[in-house]
């Protein structure tokens, strides 16, 4: 699940350049990982490419990033790149035979099938999703499909194991969890659950080596699989690859906003460079309009150091005295502002309250710019 390509319409500016960059550094990442490990081959079980129609530019970045490792790269098309997008593939393969700074095995799985990589005494059984949405199970053949002696066996696919859809699609693309029993598979390597997962011994979904959205499901790694024998239980290694870091967090304000501000700049100072961070924030409790002017000035501060910061606000204002003498008002203007005051804090008319908070809200900070101005 590389989605080569991914455009990340909704991040925009330099960050969501930084995102489309990213996928590709992943990519360069395995390939050095891949070499370093003498691995016998790179397989990516499907959607290396977000769309079938890539712009040429991410073509040529693609076969320019798997370039450190020579090959063999079994590339399996998925939901997103199926195999009926020819051109796509052709376009591939065209660039990386033209390939300047190196020169690259790959084996497209354009149907299902058995590749051979001889050198390594390795059988892969691959199932590549011709189209978008299939109804039936890709991977029905490899229950029949005879096992050579001598050779490790796995199992290519891309699909829903026990409805662990990625994309939302699992009524197609099914996968029989049965399979590494049914097809006497050594290890079946599975695409389009974008998190790290495992189904049983035999089998596991890689997930997508570049986080790309906000999911807790362990995104960010690539497998490393060893396998000693035909029959032998494979050895799983999660390797991290991710640069950047799709954190969601839900923090409630519970009197102190100082506490608040503190626990988001943990995260926003923590292990991940901040340029490299994802934040969807939820806040909510009840707040002072003091509280809430020092949290606004602090998100503007973080949006600026993050990759990207969405905040969902779900603090309620209550006004407190401390709010109403900082107004410094007197006469019709200090009445106006109680009753504003008791009409955010009536839970009853819920519509008129929250004209209330805001009318104090901006009453709060249009005092205090007036003060600051002199």
């Amino acid at each position: 699940d590389w989605q080569l390509g991914k455009p990340f319409a909704g991040i925009a500016g330099d960050s969501g350049a930084l995102l489309r960059r990213a996928r590709f550094d992943a990519v360069r990442r395995i390939a050095e990982i891949a070499s370093a490990r003498g691995a016998a081959a790179v397989l990516v079980a499907g959607d290396c490419f977000d769309s079938p129609f890539p712009e040429e530019g991410t073509i040529l970045k693609a076969a320019d990033a798997m370039s450190p490792f020579g090959g063999p790269w079994v590339l399996l098309p998925g939901n997103h790149d199926p195999a009926e997008a020819g051109p796509l593939w052709d376009r591939l393969e065209h660039a990386a035979r033209n390939l300047a700074t190196a020169k690259l095995d790959l084996r497209i799985a354009r149907k299902g099938g058995t590749i051979r990589i001889d050198d390594a005494s390795l059988e892969i059984l691959a199932a590549p999703l011709r189209h978008r949405h299939d109804p039936v199970d890709p991977t029905a053949w490899m229950a029949t499909s005879e096992r050579r002696p001598g050779l490790v066996r796995v199992g290519l696919a891309h699909g829903s194991v026990q409805g662990f859809g990625g994309d939302g699609e699992s009524t197609f693309n099914r996968i029989d969890p049965r399979l590494p029993e049914m097809a006497d598979l050594d290890y079946l390597a599975l695409g389009d659950w974008h998190g790290t997962l495992g189904i049983g011994r035999r089998c596991w979904y890689s997930g997508t080596p570049e986080p790309d959205r906000f999911r807790s499901n362990e995104p960010g790694h690539i497998l490393v699989v060893e396998i000693d024998e035909p029959g032998a239980l494979p050895r799983i290694e999660r390797v991290p690859t991710a640069e950047c870091r799709w954190i969601e967090e839900t923090l409630e304000h519970s009197g102190d906003a100082g506490a608040l501000i503190a626990r988001v700049e943990a995260i926003v100072s923590g292990s991940t460079p901040a340029d490299r961070l994802l934040l969807d924030l939820t806040l909510t409790g009840e707040i002072d309009i003091g509280g809430r002017a020092r949290i606004e000035a602090r998100i503007d501060e973080w949006r600026a150091r993050l990759c990207h910061l969405r905040v969902h606000d779900g603090l309620i204002d209550r006004p407190s005295d401390e709010d109403l003498r900082e107004l410094r008002l007197e006469g019709v203007a200090q009445a106006a502002a109680s009753r504003l005051a008791a009409m955010a804090g009536n839970g009853e008319e819920e519509e008129d309250s929250e004209i209330a908070r805001l009318a104090l809200r901006r009453l709060y900070l249009m005092q205090h710019r007036i003060r600051e101005t002199g």
